[in-house]
This record gives structure tokens, sequence and C-alpha cells, in this order.
């Protein structure tokens, strides 16, 4: 199994992480990485696309923590390498995301892959060193693949303490589309939904917003859910902006294809 850290170092590396959460199971998100942060065993095999198939746990990397202590690592989701490349000095990894990837216990997981053979980041003095991808010994006994929606709470719950994401007024999943008659799923195949104009359609969303509670809503004064599509063949047939009232909701947005 491989270890694909991203982290709030920039709000692009922060947003794969919420990409990686929010992403439904089969679609693919790209990670890039400075050649320098990657295990030198792997460089090889990622220039010649020599990873697909390869196990991947994506984890949040807090930079934040206290400078006298190493940074947390927080395991978020299961993926599978589908390609690889090397560009100049980085590197491209496109990862099918699978299932959600938690741990019960943050402290034990972190002390298990505390590896000497590991070169996680560390702190040497003001600077962070070590690598971002990186190959683990064996996989960790306390991981759990999961696709239980309550784990997927638990896990954003536990990211909303930490610093990077402690003001994001909310977290989302999309779960997928669904034939809006037979709340049947589309299947999705090669990164995309195929869907016919003879049918309607909705995508299903989870929001969820940690603490929350109908007496305290921070959420319900400017928070919005902006579904776009990028294609003119794509209608919405409802509202596309989502207006986010509550801690926790199920939102469904009906579309169709044009003919």
């Amino acid at each position: 199994m491989l270890l694909c850290l991203s982290s709030g170092f920039t709000p692009r590396y922060r947003q794969d992480i919420l990409r990686a959460i929010s992403m439904p199971v089969g679609t693919i998100l790209r990670f890039r990485y400075d050649l320098e942060l990657v295990n030198d065993s792997l460089k090889k095999k990622i220039r010649e696309d020599g990873l697909k198939d390869e196990e991947v746990c994506i984890a949040y990397l807090d930079r934040t923590t206290d400078v006298k202590k190493d940074p947390e690592i927080v395991p978020c989701r299961a993926a599978k390498i589908r390609a690889s490349s090397t560009l100049g000095g980085f590197c491209i990894l496109d990862l099918e995301i699978n299932e959600f990837l938690v741990t019960r216990n943050i402290s034990s997981f972190n002390n298990t892959i505390a590896n000497p053979v590991h070169n996680l980041p560390k702190r040497r003095g003001d600077n962070l060193t070590g690598e971002f991808c990186l190959p683990l010994t064996h996989d960790p006994s306390s991981l759990i693949k999961t696709e239980d929606l309550a784990d997927w709470q638990s896990l954003v719950t536990e990211l909303r303490k930490h610093k990077d994401f402690e003001s994001e007024r909310f977290f989302y999943f999309v779960r997928g589309v669904f034939e809006s008659i037979q709340n049947k799923p589309v299947k999705l195949s090669q990164d995309a939904y195929s869907i016919s104009s003879d049918r309607d359609y909705e995508i299903n969303i989870l929001q969820f917003s940690p603490g929350e509670t109908n007496e305290v809503l921070s959420v319900k004064d400017s928070a919005h859910l902006i579904l776009d599509a990028n294609r003119n063949s794509i209608e919405f047939l409802t509202n596309e902006t989502l207006h986010v009232d509550s801690g926790y909701d199920e939102k469904r947005c009906d579309l169709e294809q044009q003919a």
C-alpha cells in the first residue's frame, strides 16, 4: 500500500483532501508531487506507469501542529492508481477513488506507521522534512475500509478539529447519479456517468456540518452548494444552487440530458 499525503500548505492541497472525501466511488482524482517528496523506490515505477492497481491510502497531513511535535496524519480515502507519469521535476498520479479509509484511533495509527523505514514528514527545527508519497511496509491493522455514511461523518468531524478545516462551513459527499423514478443508481464507467435523453435523473448529495444543532446554525446565513454543468447537453430541472440551512441533510437535484 502507498501512502499519499496532502496538507493545507496551499489552498489546492487542502482542496485535494476535500475532493477526496466528497467524490463518488469510481471517480478519478489527480495528485501531483515534486519528485523530491517521492520515495526513491517509486520514481522509476511512476515514470514507467508501473504502479497500476496499486492500493493507496489518501491521508491528510496536519502541518499546523505545535512546532515541537511531528505532523499528525489522518487517513481519509482508499484508492487505486490508474495511471502515473513524470513530467520534468514532478510526477502525476491518477487515483481511482474507492471506499472511505478511517481509523478509530488516530494516535494509534500514527504510532503504527512511525516506522524508521518510513521517511514520514517530521519537524527539523523550523523546517518539515520527509516524503509525501511513499510505500508502507505493511497495511496498518487499525485502518478500516468502509462505505458507512456514519463513518464519513466521523471522518469529517475529525477533520473539523484541525486548523486547516475549522472554518469549513459544511462538508458534502456526492452519493452518485440515480434514475429519478426507480431510484436506480447509474453505473460509473471510465470516470463518467452515461445517461439517456428519454429519462430523468437526480444527483444525490449528503451534507453535514459537525457540531451544528437546531439552536446554533452558523451555516444558515450564506452557505450554498452550487452545481454546474460544463456541457450544454445537461440541464438542471431544479435549482442548481442548493441552500445549506441545517447541520445535516440529503440534497437532490433533478437533471436531464438534452436530446
